[in-house]
């Protein structure tokens, strides 16, 4: 039986076990510890502790799903009306349907508790204010199509996709710079200065 509880102190040491636990995705970085999430998450000044749902069975994490809110237009305070379940992940191994679905649920009742008429899957801009580096590379995409959990779960409750964002990638070991007359002309011409202000 699981029991879903709120984010506490102690917990990071066992979410990045779980999060270590999924099967390689592509998009996911790995190995993640407690001070990259401590760093991506939990040390944002809107972190909410209570969109931050841990699953725990005999008193040990197997589970979490992340909500929560973009910025008003101002980018001064958190829009409320337009929610987004950032992360779902559940230990690899376990009941994956089963606990998805009710940490997806929990996650959609925290937000429209908190106003939410409007809710999504995955960060994406402007719902994208956790997790950079971590889910997704440099610019959150959504839900990334090998996150096979909170697709699923998704799915099953009734989600829609609305877009969807490619993902290039290039091997930096192996580029080799293009090489034309018009770049060799600007890097001929081209001064890098540098100048230091004093004030």
């Amino acid at each position: 039986m699981y029991r879903l509880r709120a984010f506490r102190n102690t917990d990071p040491p066992h979410l990045a076990a779980i999060w270590r636990s999924q099967p390689p995705q592509r998009g996911v970085l790995q190995p993640i510890s407690a001070p990259l999430l401590e760093y991506g998450v939990f040390s944002k000044m809107h972190f909410d502790r209570e969109g931050f749902i841990v699953a725990t069975q005999d008193d040990q994490p197997v589970g979490f799903v992340h909500a929560g809110f973009g910025p008003s237009e101002d980018g001064n305070t958190l829009d409320t009306t337009l929610g987004t379940t950032h992360v779902l992940m559940v230990q690899n191994g376990d009941d994956h349907e089963s606990l998805a679905d009710d940490l997806l649920a929990a996650s959609e009742q925290y937000m429209r508790g908190r106003g939410a008429s409007v809710l999504y899957a995955g960060g994406i801009n402007p719902l994208n204010s956790f997790y950079l580096g971590l889910y997704g590379g440099s610019e959150i995409p959504g839900v990334l199509q090998s996150d096979l959990v909170l697709q699923g779960a998704c799915t099953r409750a009734g989600y829609r996709e609305l877009d969807q964002v490619r993902i290039m990638q290039c091997d930096l070991a192996r580029v080799r710079p293009p090489v034309s007359r018009e770049l060799r002309m600007i890097k001929r011409t081209t001064q890098l200065m540098e100048k230091i202000d004093p004030a």
